[in-house]
């Protein structure tokens, strides 16, 4: 299937494909919903020095980038990241 580089409503990037009519990420924001759901849902609301992450298919990249991201700001904080 043919994947197309398609800018979301945040001006970041996502793929689309069209026999499926359908994004990998969300058209309003791609940049926007990685930070919702990874970061201020899922890192900001733990209490802990260490966390293993799963993802299931690496699409993008864009949620281990916001997940790294976030790691390089917090120094104290060790991901072990499994994909």
């Amino acid at each position: 299937m043919k994947r197309i580089v398609k800018t979301t409503g945040d001006n970041s990037r996502t793929l689309y494909i069209e026999e499926l009519d359908e994004c990998y990420h969300s058209h309003h924001g791609a940049l926007q919903e990685a930070e919702h759901v990874f970061i201020k849902n899922g890192l900001e609301k733990l209490d802990k020095k260490e966390i293993n992450i799963l993802e299931m298919g690496f699409g993008t990249g864009l949620n281990v980038l916001v997940t790294l991201q976030k790691f390089l700001r917090s120094t104290d904080l060790k991901i072990n990241y499994y994909s």
